[in-house]
């Protein structure tokens, strides 16, 4: 449904329930629902994940594009820059169309989520011509930085950072949490539990955990090293 009115409307009518409106959250999902004698149900908290690291400088370009800085014109009109043909294109549309200014671009021209402003809309999800942005409960830190489905010939090729499907975090997940398909990992966040494993055995730096980064980090500088290596 189209916009916060048509949707409040849906409810009211008993056409939707009151706890598909992320920004609001669970507490006033429970209160609309008090309001009109439905039961309220539990809001798992969702965040927005950006599932590539291909960056300038990391994914290889093919072509220069000059059009208008738009992904979705780009997607139009196939203006494809790098030679992986899923990753980010890097205009920033995802952070124009964000109503909670919750994205923002880094100096590898990738999109970067504040945590604390996003809401789950989904509203960058759902702009986004590559696909490459995913909603994931807002608990877990684990994710999978890549969404190509290209055989690990062809991701050497064209991304330093890209899932070759080696199926190494799938044999070291405790929980069976992780699995391979269609040369892509992908997590079951009902089986997952951020243990890490996952992130310390892939070779290319795919999965992403933060805290495990940071031990990984805190461990470089108690040796002597830099924690931007």
């Amino acid at each position: 449904m189209a916009g916060c009115r048509a949707y409040a409307e849906a409810v009211v009518a008993g056409k939707a329930r009151p706890h598909l409106c992320a920004p609001a959250g669970a507490g006033a999902a429970a209160q609309i629902a008090e309001a009109i004698g439905v039961e309220a149900v539990a809001l798992q908290p969702m965040v927005a994940r950006i599932g590539c690291a291909g960056g300038t400088g990391i994914a290889v370009k093919q072509a220069e594009y000059f059009g208008i800085r738009d992904c979705r014109t780009a997607v139009a009109i196939n203006a494809e820059e790098k030679l992986c043909r899923y990753a980010c294109l890097g205009f920033g549309t995802c952070a124009e169309v964000c109503p909670f200014g919750a994205i923002t671009m880094d100096e590898s021209d990738l999109p970067v989520v504040d945590l604390e402003k996003c809401t789950g809309c989904g509203i960058c999800v759902r702009e986004c011509p590559k696909n490459i942005i995913f909603l994931a409960p807002r608990s877990k830190q684990t994710y999978v930085r890549c969404v190509s489905h290209d055989k690990a010939r062809a991701v050497k090729e064209a991304c330093e950072v890209g899932c070759i499907a080696c199926k190494l975090c799938e044999k070291e997940c405790p929980e069976g949490a992780i699995t391979v398909t269609d040369f892509l990992a992908g997590i079951d966040y009902e089986k997952c539990n951020d243990c890490g494993n996952c992130v310390l055995v892939c070779p290319n730096g795919t999965i992403w955990n933060a805290r495990k980064e940071k031990e990984r980090e805190a461990e470089v500088v108690s040796k002597g090293g830099s924690a931007s290596v």
